[in-house]
């Protein structure tokens, strides 16, 4: 199996989509004292479904959230509070927008129970595993963002014109990865673009840094995009989608003193030692 990387052309966007395994074949470095031979490694690369930093940390904790509220939903029972009722999966268990083309972009939010203390990683959960929707409803562009304002400022519960109104810090992606091996594009206004094949009921997770405490709620736009059906910002064919479940989880322990962009190469240098195993043995000079 095998990682991959892709960069597109002077735009600055970056694709990412990366795969199991990869095992180097053994290999022989030489020095003045010596040579180390190394008679195997394996670097275990991002696996679909798995983030950078859930590999190195086991200190996630959930984030419960409270009082979803969302610019537009189709009508009952789509509304934006079946997106942190519990169910990752099922029939009539999501936040869905269905409108006839021309499409508009839309946004849903959510207030954290209480403060996160301090800064660290996230790693957020997009569950579209909505059972009724036929597969493919799936968000093609979205951004993240999170705010510390006060929970009286913004989230009022509502499904259509709800306020949504923040100071919102967008969340700079470090990784982002499908259950469902779609193509991944970070755009330069730090969105995701989805693309490549449209899988079933995939299962997004995002990574990245809140370098503040504090966090009160977080926002999840779904973007217009040209690349994607009618001009919407879902897969289906009508530009639709469907969410079925937000899932904050949050850890100190890694710390929030990381680089704001990290690529494939990156993670497969700094990250991925704890992954690999080396069998070496110094030769003497001849």
């Amino acid at each position: 199996m095998s990682g991959k990387q892709q960069a597109e052309d002077g735009s600055g966007h970056q694709a990412r989509h990366c795969e199991d395994e990869r095992a180097v074949p053994m290999k022989t470095v030489c020095g003045v004292h010596g040579a180390i031979v190394v008679t195997r490694m394996t670097l275990i690369v991002v696996t679909a479904g798995a983030g950078m930093f859930s590999l190195l940390g086991s200190g996630f904790v959930p984030v419960p959230l409270q009082n979803a509220t969302s610019t537009h939903y189709q009508g009952s029972p789509w509304g934006p509070g079946e997106t942190i009722d519990g169910t990752t999966a099922g029939v009539f268990t999501s936040w869905a927008v269905g409108k006839a083309p021309p499409n508009t972009g839309e946004t849903i939010v959510w207030e954290t129970v209480s403060d996160l203390a301090s800064g660290g990683v996230l790693k957020l959960d997009l569950y579209q595993q909505e059972d009724v929707a036929s597969p493919g409803h799936s968000i093609g562009r979205l951004r993240l963002s999170y705010t510390t304002d006060n929970r009286s400022l913004f989230a009022d519960g509502q499904g259509v014109g709800g306020d949504v109104s923040a100071t919102w810090t967008v969340i700079t992606p470090q990784s982002v990865v499908s259950t469902g091996g779609e193509s991944i594009t970070i755009l330069s206004d730090n969105s995701i673009l989805v693309g490549g094949q449209s899988p079933g009921r995939p299962i997004y997770t995002f990574e990245g840094v809140a370098a503040v405490g504090g966090i009160t709620g977080f926002c999840l736009e779904a973007l217009l995009d040209s690349s994607l059906p009618s001009g919407g910002a879902g897969r289906a064919s009508n530009g639709n989608f469907h969410l079925s479940e937000f899932v904050v989880s949050f850890d100190t322990s890694i710390g929030s003193d990381v680089p704001e962009v990290v690529t494939n190469s990156a993670i497969i240098s700094l990250l991925l030692i704890a992954g690999t195993w080396l069998s070496l043995r110094t030769l003497p000079r001849k």
